[in-house]
């Protein structure tokens, strides 16, 4: 996951790339996750945590299921997770 920011030489806005956006109204950075890094769990339930900036994939096993932490690159911070947008 990384910062997002995406000018073109002109300093135009360039159009999104895929992938999942996520608002942090602490600190007012827009993280990022590719389409391709998230592409292996396509079908997939993701889920969050508000504060601690953690990320889980559900997988149904049997009558329950099965969480996943996903490993970011994000440094230790005071996260207020708001919003976030898959582009597809």
């Amino acid at each position: 996951m990384s910062n997002a920011s995406r000018n073109d030489c002109q300093g135009r806005r360039a159009a999104a790339a895929a992938g999942l956006y996520i608002a942090d109204t602490n600190t007012t950075n827009v993280y990022i996750a590719s389409a391709a890094q998230l592409r292996r769990y396509t079908g997939d339930v993701l889920v969050g945590t508000e504060l601690g900036a953690r990320f889980f994939i559900l997988r149904p096993r049997g009558r329950d299921y099965a969480a996943l932490e996903l490993e970011t690159d994000l440094p230790p911070a005071s996260y207020n997770l708001e919003g976030a947008a898959y582009v597809p």
